[in-house]
């Protein structure tokens, strides 16, 4: 993107600018921006681009931030995710309760029936390093264990599948507090596994931890770890299943007692204080 700048000021202001070619459609997004300019590219995409591109764009924005379309282009049928701010010049706001629904692999060739890519895809065939990218994406989302991403005031930006033995919505209004998401059990130790390894910056396990999932309980592993990055130090959480899934009677009876007590006594003293993390 490129905008004109007065000769006496575009020096100061471009050293203040990294340059890079990234591409909406196939790189992975960025993340914690102020502002998205995109201007006159979405007229450009159809549907199917643009119900990956949009999300992308949700996810890439810090909570508040700005998306600023061209004067014919609207964020459409993906309404919730963005706050229209001013109809004319088509600035929306990011909404943060809402959880960017991104779709992996980015990128996916367009074909015929018979196979031969549509006239204008060719030149989107990924490279290698794209190739890599769909593959590992793919590997991940088959065989990887339920996780999810977490930012330093425990906020969900990121699930993977199948979460949902370990995490349901909570009543009341929307939230991304990852803690009040949490099934019955599994609290305490999620909420002590996020502060100890937000103090430590280190890797952190808890096992086993019972979770209550309607009339059956499953012993998981609980894995809590910082990911490196130069923005605010997300956590990334890992949830594996230790052995199968036993009925209350299945249970060991001391344990299933001492872990109803422990949950009781917890997760009342979670709903009194109200605290996130």
């Amino acid at each position: 993107m490129a905008w004109p700048v007065a000769d006496s000021g575009a020096k100061e202001i471009r050293d203040f600018c990294i340059f890079s070619t990234d591409s909406v459609i196939c790189d992975p997004p960025s993340s914690r921006l102020d502002l998205i300019s995109c201007r006159n590219l979405l007229i450009y995409l159809g549907s199917d681009f643009q119900a990956r591109v949009i999300p992308a764009f949700h996810f890439a924005l810090r909570p508040g931030g700005f998306l600023f379309l061209g004067s014919s282009e609207n964020v459409g049928q993906y309404n919730e995710p963005f706050q229209r701010v001013d109809r004319k010049h088509r600035l929306f706001r990011r909404r943060d309760h809402v959880v960017s629904s991104l779709q992996f692999p980015m990128f996916a060739p367009v074909r015929k029936s018979g196979g031969e890519i549509q006239p204008g895809q060719r030149d989107l065939i990924p490279t290698a390093a794209n190739l890599r990218k769909i593959a590992d994406a793919r590997v991940l989302d088959q065989f990887a264990p339920a996780h999810v991403v977490v930012n330093r005031e425990g906020e969900i930006v990121y699930y993977s599948g199948r979460t949902g033995r370990y995490l349901e919505a909570a009543p009341g209004l929307p939230s991304r507090q990852l803690v009040a998401s949490a099934r019955r059990g599994l609290r305490m130790d999620l909420r002590h596994a996020l502060q100890e390894a937000m103090e430590s910056r280190a890797m952190v396990i808890r096992e086993p931890v019972p979770v209550e999932n309607d009339d059956r309980v499953q012993n998981i592993r609980l894995t809590v770890e910082p990911v490196n990055s130069p923005e605010a130090e997300p956590l990334y959480l890992v949830f594996t299943d230790l052995g199968r899934p036993q009925s209350s009677a299945e249970f060991p009876t001391q344990q299933l007692g001492a872990a109803a007590s422990r949950i009781a006594r917890h997760e009342g003293a979670f709903a009194g204080d109200g605290r996130g993390i």
